[in-house]
């Protein structure tokens, strides 16, 4: 259960953390997708900020993902049917 509810939690991070680094990367002035504060925020940093931060984030969402097969192989090497 504990593992389930870990995976859960991993596949929750790896969408947030992708979440984060489309909006970095897509935000513009005219952009409608997000909220005014969250465009203000985005568009005051530098491209290389932003982009800087977009690889950070997509760094961490692979690294959840791998998590997430790591906990899948240790389930099914303990028993569990994943």
């Amino acid at each position: 259960m504990a593992a389930t509810l870990g995976i859960l939690v991993l596949m929750v991070l790896a969408a947030t953390f992708l979440y984060q680094a489309f909006v970095l990367m897509t935000v513009k002035q005219k952009s409608t997708t997000v909220g005014r504060k969250t465009k203000e925020r985005v568009l005051a940093m530098s491209r290389s900020d932003r982009q800087r931060r977009a690889i950070v984030f997509i760094v961490l969402a692979v690294v959840c993902f791998v998590l997430m097969i790591l906990v899948g192989i240790l389930m099914a090497h303990a028993g569990y049917s994943v």
